[in-house]
């Protein structure tokens, strides 16, 4: 398979709740700036688990407005390591 540095690399997507796997959260939350263990947890329920923004910030007492906040920090470190990828594929996958 060849990727044309133009065309946009679709990796694993996580519009929905539930829909990231383990090792890719363990792998973006790592490279984040989101330190709060509680934080971390809440995330990891919504995007790995499935459970409800309301529900994650209610079973790690999360306030919902600096989840928001921390949903928008982690969705950009995964915009940011999507985007740099390229650098670390083979030449030859790239056309």
């Amino acid at each position: 398979m060849r990727i044309s540095l133009n065309e946009k690399i679709k990796g694993e997507r996580f519009n929905t709740p539930g829909n990231m796997s383990r090792e890719h959260f363990n792998l973006l939350i790592e490279l984040s700036s989101i330190s709060s263990e509680k934080v971390r947890l809440a995330l990891y329920d919504f995007f790995v688990d499935g459970v409800t923004r309301k529900e994650a910030c209610t079973r790690h007492n999360v306030s919902q407005g600096y989840f928001s906040i921390s949903v928008r920090k982690f969705i950009q470190v995964n915009d940011r390591v999507t985007k740099a990828v390229k650098y670390y594929l083979p030449k030859y996958l790239i056309v």
